[in-house]
């Protein structure tokens, strides 16, 4: 992970806890402090809320810039590794069981997925009476997406306890949405009495 997008991630955790907490305890601000030179007293104190807002997602937005550059290629990375990795083997041991003559050598679900669930295979097969007199026969076998539920599932407990992704990358776009959510609520300092106060000062 690259300084810059380090430094994002930093400060859009710490303000969306800020905004969290500022919201779930219904805080009221009264007095505010910059450098030292303390403001107690407000003509607008919606002001305080409106900036705050305003900052968080000037922060967020920043996130998604250097998350789309460097953060969503090593979660891609993550995702496609664990999902050969995983389901590599159950494609190879369907097709073998289904036809044992042929050997499954490109076991990419990604390529199954994009032939409509489809494998074509070829078998050499020789002729009753000359082992030389052969035809080469071509299969289609039909994969059933049901089988890879169970690889789905490990690879998404692997990324939740075993993979640094989900918490380097994605965690603060979930707690960026669960806030963004949670500040739809009845608060002084809530971003709908702040856009309404915007409209309708």
């Amino acid at each position: 992970m690259s300084e810059g997008l380090l430094r994002q991630r930093r400060n859009l955790i710490i303000l969306t806890c800020v905004m969290w907490f500022l919201q779930y305890a219904q805080i009221d601000i009264k007095e505010f402090t910059i450098l030292g030179i303390a403001f107690s007293h407000f003509n607008n104190p919606i002001a305080v809320f409106t900036s705050l807002w305003i900052i968080w997602f000037y922060f967020a937005w920043r996130y998604y810039q250097y998350f789309m550059q460097e953060g969503l290629s090593k979660v891609k990375e993550t995702f496609l590794e664990l999902l050969h990795k995983y389901t590599s083997e159950t494609f190879r041991d369907y097709v073998q069981k289904i036809e044992p003559r042929t050997r499954v050598f490109d076991t990419n679900i990604l390529i199954l997925r994009r032939n409509n669930w489809k494998m074509t295979y070829t078998i050499r097969e020789n002729g009753a009476n000359n082992l030389r007199d052969y035809t080469d026969t071509k299969y289609e076998i039909s994969i059933p997406r049901r089988i890879f539920i169970i690889d789905f599932l490990k690879i998404l407990v692997t990324i939740f306890f075993n993979k640094s992704v989900l918490t380097d990358y994605i965690l603060p776009i979930i707690l960026f949405v669960g806030v963004l959510l949670y500040s739809f609520t009845g608060w002084k300092g809530s971003v709908v009495s702040v856009i309404k106060n915007i409209v309708a000062p």
